[in-house]
């Protein structure tokens, strides 16, 4: 058996967090040992992974980009995992700098254009990158773009997608009079809330009448809340802040819209497809490689708001279109995004590497 450390930045409820929790379980349930510690000591996944066994810690940081202080701690832990895994930036910077760990895996979650657009940052993400013994991004996509942005080369890289717990999310029949659209994100500008509502705000005027939903907090929701009250018609709306019981959201909904500027493959659209969700999304990232517009939901461009607004309007018009979607949604993760199959790729990558 192996004895696996995760480092994350926070357990705040992010898709590379959430995933890491996942991993945990997963590994624990095939008789391998996983801690997982964090930078910053925030946010509710903490609990939900010790509820499941897991033994969790954090270095107490204030902020996770002065992140050398708690290198003496992760040292002195390190050294007792067989391999250590990391998930974004700070977090695997500051792995790369540990002496004491063994095999280093680190994760690339999404494409961070505007990180790359910084002069010289690629080159910091090569050195601190270059010390992996292996790399894992969710997509195809993410794999190629790290791989030409930082230079360092394509066989170091394996491609893992992430997985969801099917039974957690599972399949539920829905029939809202008037439908339910679920947003699900952080209130960051890359997920382009206002699009979100604007799009809202469009079917509403063509009489198309749904409920749309927000779950996730973050800096930009205020400004979200206010927009919304200008342009939606009251109890047509609701802002639900950060969510513990996920599966329960997604029980309530009726489709999943995105309206992300850019993604890797988001978590919570697997989650969301698992429970039989159809799926509106911008086609950006790695969700192309997970949707097939017209199958599982529809792509549309980021830069066309028409087309968003008369697809969602399609979906939220059209219930049995809505379930054959939502069926194919399930029956897609159920063959490729499956907890299992993850949890399998990265023990036979950890073994390859140990």
């Amino acid at each position: 058996a192996m004895k696996i450390l995760e480092l994350l930045i926070s357990f705040r409820p992010g898709g590379a967090e959430r995933i890491a929790v996942e991993l945990g379980f997963g590994l624990k349930s095939r008789g391998h040992g996983a801690d997982i510690y964090s930078l910053i000591d925030e946010g509710f996944l903490r609990e939900i992974a010790e509820s499941g066994g897991i033994r969790t810690g954090s270095f107490g940081l204030r902020d996770p980009r002065f992140f050398l202080p708690a290198l003496r701690k992760l040292e002195a832990l390190a050294s007792g995992y067989d391999l250590c895994v990391s998930y974004c930036t700070y977090a695997d910077y500051a792995l790369s700098l540990s002496k004491t760990c063994g095999p280093k895996v680190m994760t690339t979650h999404n494409i961070d254009f505007n990180r790359w657009k910084i002069p010289g940052w690629a080159h910091i993400d090569r050195w601190f990158y270059g010390k992996a013994d292996a790399i894992v991004a969710v997509s195809q996509l993410a794999a190629e773009v790290f791989s030409e942005k930082t230079g360092i080369r394509g066989e170091k890289i394996t491609v893992i997608r992430n997985g969801v717990d099917t039974e957690k999310f599972s399949f539920t029949e829905r029939h809202n009079d008037p439908p339910v659209v679920i947003v699900v994100g952080r209130f960051f500008p890359v997920k382009r809330h206002d699009l979100a509502i604007r799009t809202s705000a469009e079917l509403q005027r063509r009489g198309l009448r749904h409920k749309i939903v927000f779950a996730g907090d973050g800096p930009l929701r205020g400004a979200a809340e206010n927009m919304a009250k200008e342009i939606l018609p009251e109890g047509y709306y609701e802002f639900l802040g950060a969510v513990k019981d996920m599966p329960k959201v997604y029980a309530m909904a009726d489709i999943l819209l995105i309206t992300s500027s850019y993604e890797g493959i988001p978590v919570s659209m697997l989650e969301a497809m698992a429970t039989g969700l159809p799926v509106v999304s911008t086609r950006v990232g790695g969700i192309p490689e997970v949707i097939t517009d017209g199958v599982e939901g529809f792509l549309v461009s980021p830069e066309d708001e028409g087309a968003i607004a008369d697809r969602l309007g399609f979906l939220v018009k059209e219930e049995e279109n809505r379930l054959r979607m939502g069926a194919n949604a399930r029956q897609r993760i159920l063959q490729s995004f499956s907890l299992d199959k993850m949890t399998d790729e990265y023990i036979s990558l950890f073994n390859k590497i140990l």
